[in-house]
């Protein structure tokens, strides 16, 4: 669907397979960075709203971003929420950044343990890995190497395992587990993309800009939420989907458009075509 909407002040985007190449786990179209940087420096707030945590973004993100910025003082306009909304990271001029936690979202450690046990087996021990680097999620991910057509079928099995497990250990009424494109997460059911979005939004008040026009942009029916939220808040949002188009069949189509290609390629070519 086309709209008209005008420049837009601020963008929100997935990380995993918009910016990132779903299996490679990085991001291999740096033009994007040049992209982002673009943003940042015409005063447009830049957000990230994922399910990694802020080392792998960090890592992965925000310091090859910095390798294109003229200067660090353009880092207070980007707002990292990572962990589905449980930990939030900003910057001061600086380029010093400040995490903040949500401790009452964190699984608790019994629950890892008890998916450190499951890993363990055959099934699942060369397919998947256990992400150390979450403070308030338990994630598996695919690992390195390994193809998304692999990873279908064992992580349908695994996540029916976690569930049954959950409802055992009467954690089901707090929390959930869901598979993503490359990853099982186990989360407080009070998280989610549009916790993210609220955040983003409360980022940007924060810095009193009272932006009117988002975009954001995802490739997963989860990441709708986010575009959902915006619409709810009154906002001019328009989601920029790259993930394939039958994923969104049930979704209201308001300001929804779809990328010309698939993942990070799709997203390029959006920003590109924008300037």
């Amino acid at each position: 669907m086309e709209t008209s909407l005008k420049k837009p002040k601020a963008y929100l985007f997935d990380v995993d397979g918009t910016l990132t190449d779903p299996e490679a786990k990085k991001v291999v179209r740096v033009e994007l960075f040049e992209e982002l940087v673009e943003r940042l420096q015409e005063n447009s707030f830049v957000g990230l709203n994922t399910g990694r945590s802020i080392d792998f973004v960090e890592k992965e993100i925000i310091q090859p971003l910095m390798g294109y910025l003229p200067k660090n003082d353009l880092l207070q306009h980007l707002c990292v929420i990572g962990e589905i909304g449980a930990v939030q990271v900003t910057f001061d001029s600086a380029g010093k950044a400040t995490k903040m936690i949500d401790a009452e979202f964190t699984v608790p450690a019994v629950v890892n343990e008890k998916i450190k046990f499951l890993l363990a087996k055959p099934d699942f021990s060369e397919l998947m890995f256990l992400d150390k680097t979450k403070e308030a999620m338990c994630s598996i991910e695919l690992m390195p190497g390994k193809k998304v057509s692999e990873f279908r079928e064992p992580q349908q099995k695994l996540i029916s395992i976690i569930a049954n497990l959950l409802v055992e250990m009467k954690l089901n009424d707090t929390y959930m587990v869901e598979g993503t494109r490359i990853a099982i997460d186990i989360y407080s059911k009070k998280l989610g993309k549009a916790l993210g979005a609220q955040k983003f939004v409360d980022f940007i008040d924060s810095n009193n800009n009272h932006f009117k026009t988002i975009v954001c942009f995802g490739d997963s029916p989860l990441d709708y939420d986010m575009h959902e939220y915006f619409l709810r808040a009154g906002l001019q949002s328009q989601f920029v989907f790259v993930g394939e188009k039958e994923l969104l069949k049930d979704k209201d189509q308001q300001n929804v458009v779809y990328g010309s290609q698939l993942f990070d390629a799709g997203v390029l070519a959006f920003l590109e075509a924008e300037n």
